[in-house]
């Protein structure tokens, strides 16, 4: 019966028992033979613990634990020290929740005496520095500490602002007009036009700007059709606007959901909303799955090009309110819808920036269709590969600008896929875009096209005439001279441009704008934000006046030369929405021709020069003589808006005060 009790329990009652010094030399008590028969002795046998009688059942009603204790085992010393039984519970083994961590308050003593020297070099340094005599410790004296503090936080803040703000100096717009080429081309409206889908980046809260753009230039006549008589929306046939934004606000879902439903222009990307952490490469891989334009239609009278993508199609969505004239048109009137295609390209814009469709449509048409540059030694003939934008180049990087920039369809269907792009998603978005380039397989066939793109704090609202009139009054310097300014114009330390390069009649840079004199009406302070207008040269004490110089403004029809493109693009940070209004007013309101253009033709300028001869004094005619081409652009500027009929003092008066003034100016130069 008692075979069934191990010498393991036996062990354990024994060593419980030598630790108590209860062995059974010094008699054993009750308890102690509560077990085990007197007479067995202590000590180790020869004969197994069973073959002795025990009176004592095996099973005690006793509700003490059921360990067997004797002085006596079987089992050796080896045996006795092992620890694998199963009824004996490891004394030694750790809680399970200590395996494999130290305690939190436990720590090894090399940290604890690393731990102590960082808390008492601290205390040292903190205790030096209350007790230093400069320390302050009268109420005057920490006031004026922390003023001094908080002049140093600023001052640092300031210091980087203008370190990293890549704007030091004025760009030189001058001589960005007289190297861009001439444009339209002839060919343009013979050219198919391309498919565009243009996302504006906003957020929940914007509702304010995307109302603003809806109305204005996403849906305005003169932006869609472009100046003059436009073309009846068939240039931007295939251009479609979306707002971009990531998951709204809980505040904002309800008014999204509303503004969606109301508009069909609002495209919610599965992401938070941010601004460099991703959210330009999950558009465009929104873009290569879900973006869908308009096809050629009918009207334009042209064949669509073949392209790799040109077969792939879906039914056309719901409409936008500023979404094409003729997309409308043929939803209302075809018994079979025609399916969309995609887009050409794909532009992702800042909702700070302005753009004219109908110009930025016809220059991506333009480089759609244009072949590749000569000179490469194996031609791309696949699809085109434009990265197209502003381009921005510093010692570091070379990029285009995050304002507005397009991609074509088959580098954004590329990027959305590549693993290596997805690693270059975090941080400044166009110079990351920039990466992605440099990171295509074909990268020396992706075309860089570079378009000068107008920010409102450069110059003026500026106009094809204007332009003309600035590339023509730009002195002659050495090709490659004019090419290395425009190279070096945004590097840092770069070589910098003449003055004149860079001269606005509108505003000064680094200088906040003011209005030319007060007490302006809306309409005249419009016209002074053009550029070269007779209103933005007013200034206080000047004897021309206000009706003066609105009189003299040139109407839309001169100011685009009787072309329906050539105009701005695009114009960057008009933050402010007073901004926003006044962009719109100027680039897209205005009468064709003014009342003095109604009233007669211009006067003829050799005529002109004559009578001007033959009043002005023989120092102003030296002076004509030597700058022809200077006075001739004045001269043009001054009867493109005079009538011949009741002006014609003010006419000579008007050029012979311009004469005096060019002869002062050039004496005070000599001096």
């Amino acid at each position: 019966m008692l075979e069934e009790y191990g010498s393991d329990s036996e062990d354990t009652v024994t060593s419980q028992l030598l630790s108590k010094g209860t062995v059974g030399q010094h008699g054993s008590s009750p308890r102690q033979n509560f077990l085990v028969p007197s007479s067995v002795q202590s000590g180790r046998s020869s004969h197994p613990s069973s073959a002795a009688p025990s009176p004592v059942p095996s099973r005690s009603t006793s509700p003490l634990p059921q360990f067997r204790h004797s002085v006596n085992s079987s089992s050796t010393s080896e045996e006795e020290s092992e620890t694998s039984a199963p009824l004996l519970r490891n004394r030694t083994r750790r809680s399970w929740w200590t395996d494999d961590s130290r305690s939190w308050w436990g720590q090894s003593p090399r940290r604890r005496r690393r731990s102590g020297r960082l808390y008492s070099s601290l205390r040292k340094w903190c205790r030096w520095l209350f007790t230093h005599p400069f320390f302050p410790r009268q109420p005057i004296t920490i006031i004026l500490t922390l003023i001094l503090l908080s002049v140093f936080t600023i001052f640092v803040t300031l210091l980087l602002m203008y370190i990293l703000n890549p704007d030091k100096d004025p760009l030189p717009w001058r001589a960005y007009c007289f190297a861009s080429p001439a444009f339209p081309p002839t060919n343009l409206d013979s050219l198919p036009p391309a498919g565009i889908l243009l996302g504006v980046f906003s957020i929940d809260s914007g509702y304010e700007r995307r109302s603003l753009v809806r109305t204005t230039w996403a849906k305005h006549v003169r932006s869609r059709n472009g100046a003059g008589d436009g073309d009846g929306g068939l240039g931007t046939s295939r251009t479609i606007v979306r707002f971009v934004m990531g998951q709204p606000r809980k505040d904002f879902e309800r008014r999204i959901r509303l503004e969606m439903e109301m508009y069909n222009d609002i495209v919610i990307l599965p992401i938070p909303e941010n601004m460099n952490d991703g959210k330009t490469h999950t558009f465009f891989s929104w873009a290569s799955l879900n973006a869908w334009v308009p096809p050629v239609y009918n009207e334009t009278g042209s064949k669509a090009p073949v392209y790799s993508y040109s077969s792939r199609s879906s039914p056309p969505p719901a409409l936008a309110p500023h979404d094409p004239i003729l997309a409308h048109k043929h939803q209302l009137e075809d018994t079979i819808a025609q399916p969309w295609v995609r887009p050409d390209f794909v532009i992702k814009a800042d909702d700070d920036s302005f753009a004219m469709l109908a110009e930025l449509e016809a220059r991506l048409r333009v480089e759609l269709h244009s072949p590749p540059e000569a000179g490469e030694i194996e031609p791309y003939t696949g699809d085109p590969l434009i990265y197209w934008g502003y381009l921005v180049t510093n010692r570091l990087h070379r990029f285009m600008a995050g304002e507005l920039y397009a991609l074509s369809w088959a580098l954004v269907d590329w990027a959305a896929k590549d693993p290596a792009v997805k690693t270059l998603t975090r941080g400044a978005e166009d110079k990351q875009t920039a990466k992605w380039m440099k990171l295509h397989p074909l990268a020396s066939q992706v075309r860089w096209v570079r378009i000068d793109i107008r920010n409102s704090y450069t110059h003026g609202f500026l106009f094809p005439s204007e332009a003309q009139r600035a590339k023509d009054n730009l002195v002659p310097f050495p090709h490659q001279a004019l090419q290395d300014a425009l190279n070096n114009s945004l590097m840092t330390g770069g070589t910098p441009s003449p003055s004149d390069w860079s001269y606005s009649s509108v505003s000064k840079f680094g200088v906040r704008y003011e209005p030319p004199i007060p007490d302006l009406t809306i309409s005249q302070s419009v016209e002074a934000l053009v550029e070269g207008s007779e209103m933005s040269t007013l200034r206080e004490g000047n004897p021309k006046t206000p009706e003066y110089a609105w009189d003299r403004r040139e109407g839309r029809k001169t100011r685009y030369q009787d072309k329906r493109l050539g105009g701005t693009v695009v114009v960057h940070y008009v933050k402010k929405s007073l901004w926003y209004l006044e962009t719109a007013l100027a680039l897209l309101e205005g009468p064709e021709l003014t009342g003095n253009e109604e009233a007669a033709p211009p006067v003829n300028l050799g005529q002109f020069g004559l009578l001007a001869n033959s009043t002005a004094s023989p120092a102003s005619s030296t002076v004509e003589t030597s700058d022809t081409d200077t006075d001739s652009i004045l001269r043009t500027s001054i009867n493109q808006q005079v009538s011949s009929n009741n002006t014609e003092p003010i006419q000579r008066i008007s050029l012979r005060d311009c004469l005096f003034e060019r002869v002062v100016q050039r004496l005070k130069g000599l001096i």
